[in-house]
């Protein structure tokens, strides 16, 4: 995809709707019809961007998962060969991103450690609110009420 491309997006007078567009899920094909219904005027057709353009941003520019993901396999490898100086990420010269990455490289994510978290933080909040009303049924705040509802 050439710059001038790239270009038309993101100096697009909608470029953070169609960004948003793209992430969540709606087809270069429904972007390029709102935007042909959106401009109709002659001298807004400027503004209509083709369907292939959309697609090519979006597959080569939206991938953030796929980037996120490469970039810490990258990062994991620099910290296993003690070459993080020379290390090379698609968001090049940042060092807040950088930093980030070094940081998850050197630390796995557990989701069973943090689902069993989870579980027993809610176990001991119901189990907090179901004291409460035990202790005096009869004067049952209906803000902790509202909680057990929420939860279940």
């Amino acid at each position: 995809m050439n710059k001038t491309s790239i270009k038309k997006i993101i100096e697009h007078v909608d470029r953070d709707e169609i960004i948003s567009k793209l992430i969540i899920g709606i087809s270069p094909e429904d972007i390029h019809d709102w935007l042909k219904a959106k401009y109709t005027n002659v001298s807004e057709t400027k503004f209509v961007l083709s369907e292939k353009l959309i697609k090519s941003f979006q597959s080569n520019y939206l991938d953030i998962y796929t980037m996120l993901k490469e970039d810490i396999a990258k990062t994991k490898i620099a910290v296993a060969n003690h070459t993080e100086e020379n290390l090379e990420l698609a968001v090049k010269e940042n060092s807040t991103y950088r930093s980030a990455m070094l940081k998850m490289a050197n630390n796995e994510i557990d989701v069973k450690t943090m689902i069993t978290t989870l579980c027993i933080n809610v176990e001991t909040r119901l189990a907090q609110i179901f004291d409460t009303i035990q202790q005096d049924p009869n004067n049952i705040n209906p803000r902790i009420d509202r909680t057990i509802n929420r939860i279940c």
